[in-house]
């Protein structure tokens, strides 16, 4: 690119004139101004299953997720109601700034098990930390490693099965999850809730554009996400509270309608948990803030809230009339 710039100095202002000429031999040469702020590595880890887990209740058995951690990034699994071999089969993606990154960083994932009580903490079961260093020497097989001790003194018992696997030079800051790119996860009645990262979410929903929106409450806003072949989800966004208990109640949520599965219940297809440290000004200094994400992913239905059918103001419908309507559409079964 050849540059001919002239000057012109006047009452103590600069002026500039700049004329350029394209030169496509020295203009491929310049370097991408994206690929310098996109990671040259991608880690994925895919929490598969647990087995033999400690028993924590009355009834013998345990109510467990997983939090994965790397490089001050945190992600969360489902939570498995009552289950000492529960079965995940949900990745997670991780940006790597470069090879040194990955080496001196480690993969950390703790088993949880919930309480049934929202007064008691999450108790940690064990867990498992893999060297960086070890993570370009895996290719996505299934590994099962024993969970180790949270503490000297307590007592572990169980193991976890995980998928590792590293890409460099990934195309794209995120990837996105083939089940939902192939439509699976919506047109199989069957299958499970997948996690969904953050990134992928803002991708789908335009980053949660006005033109998305299709309705917020008291909790939360929902938008309409676009997925690649064309199927539309609706992405729910939790508001941020500073109520006690909104994490536990956020767990709660998604453990019960990960169990619904009825033709007249809005299937989940998926959801989103991620902790992020971020600098934040306080008391005038810089500290490390935890930036809580939670969104829930549900099929889109395309007529509508069912209140602006029964609505009598709407419809002119007495009591009565509007209860026929409900009945009619079977949506009062259970």
């Amino acid at each position: 690119m050849a540059e001919m710039v002239c000057l012109i100095a006047s009452r103590g202002k600069l002026g500039l004139n700049l004329y350029i000429k394209d030169e496509p031999s020295t203009r491929a040469q310049e370097p991408n101004i994206a690929s310098l702020y996109s990671p040259p590595m991608a880690l994925y880890v895919e929490v598969v299953s647990a087995h033999v887990l400690k028993p924590m209740d009355r009834q013998g058995s345990a109510s467990t997720f997983v939090e994965v951690t790397f490089d001050y990034v945190r992600f969360r699994t489902a939570i498995k109601v009552r289950d000492r071999y529960p079965v995940w089969n949900e990745w997670f993606y991780f940006n790597v700034w470069g090879p040194s990154s990955l080496c001196n960083l480690d993969i950390k994932a703790f088993v949880y098990h919930v309480h049934s009580s929202s007064k008691r903490s999450n108790t940690l079961l064990g867990k498992v930390k893999i060297s960086g260093t070890k993570c370009r020497h895996l290719h996505g097989d299934k590994v099962t490693y024993p969970l180790e001790k949270p503490t000297v003194l307590s007592y572990v018992q169980g193991d976890l099965s995980l998928k590792v696997y590293t890409i460099d030079n990934p195309s794209m800051g995120i990837t996105t999850p083939a089940p939902l790119m192939d439509g699976v996860i919506l047109h199989n009645q069957s299958s499970r809730p997948h996690h969904f990262a953050l990134q992928y979410l803002k991708k789908i929903t335009n980053n949660f554009s006005e033109e998305r929106l299709i309705g917020q409450g008291g909790s939360g806003v929902v938008y309409k996400g676009v997925v690649q072949n064309g199927d539309i989800i609706a992405v729910k966004k939790i508001l941020p509270s500073f109520m006690p208990g909104e994490q536990k109640q956020f767990e709660n949520e998604i453990s019960h309608l990960t169990m619904l599965d009825h033709s007249n219940i809005v299937r989940v297809v998926g959801y989103c948990y991620e902790v992020k440290k971020e600098l934040i000004e306080y008391d005038g200094r810089n500290v490390f803030a935890d930036m809580e994400e939670k969104l829930v992913c549900f099929e889109y239905l395309p007529n509508g809230s069912l209140d602006n059918y029964i609505s009598v103001q709407m419809n002119r419908l007495d009591l009565i009339g509007a209860h026929v309507i409900i009945l009619s559409r079977g949506s009062a079964r259970v």
